[in-house]
C-alpha cells in the first residue's frame, strides 16, 4: 500500500492534472482512431507516443522547477514507463471505465512518489497543492 505524506502530495499536481485529463478522456469515451492517431490535434500528441509523453513531462517540470541534468535523466524513464502503462490501460478494451480510472489514478500516485523521491525539498515546496476537484470527473462526464 502506498503511503504518501502531505509533502509528497504537493509535488503530484502536474501528474494529477494529467490523470484528470486522461480520466476525462476515458469517461467521455474519446477514442483516437487509427487515422487520427497519425495526425492527432496538437495537445494530444503526448497521448500517442511514450517518448513525447516523457519529454513533455520532464520539460514541464524543468520549466517549473529548474531540474538538474541528473534529475532530468532520472525522471525521463519514470515518465516513459508511466506512459507505456497508461497507454496499455487506455487501450485495454476488456477493462471497464471505472477500473481504468482506478488503475490510472493508482499509476499516477505511484509515479508521483517516484518523482517526489528525485526532487529536492526546495523543489517540492514550489509545486502547488493539487485540487481534488481537478482529478475527480463530475457526473456530467460519465
Amino acid at each position: 500500500m502506498l503511503n504518501i505524506s502531505l509533502t509528497n502530495r504537493s509535488s503530484m499536481a502536474p501528474l494529477l492534472l494529467n490523470a484528470a485529463f486522461c480520466a476525462i478522456l476515458l469517461l467521455a469515451g474519446v477514442r483516437i482512431g487509427t487515422a487520427r492517431a497519425q495526425n492527432p490535434p496538437p495537445g494530444h500528441k503526448l497521448l500517442t507516443d511514450a517518448d513525447r509523453f516523457a519529454d513533455g513531462h520532464v520539460a514541464a517540470l524543468d520549466r517549473q522547477l529548474h531540474l538538474t541534468p541528473d534529475q532530468k535523466s532520472k525522471l525521463r524513464p519514470i515518465f516513459k514507463d508511466e506512459a507505456q502503462q497508461l497507454f496499455a490501460i487506455m487501450n485495454n478494451t476488456a477493462m471497464p471505465v471505472e477500473q481504468k480510472q482506478a488503475a490510472i489514478e493508482k499509476l499516477h500516485l505511484e509515479t508521483a512518489a517516484k518523482v517526489d523521491s528525485i526532487l529536492t525539498p526546495e523543489q517540492r515546496k514550489q509545486v502547488p497543492t493539487p485540487n481534488p476537484q481537478a482529478i475527480r470527473p463530475t457526473a456530467s462526464h460519465t
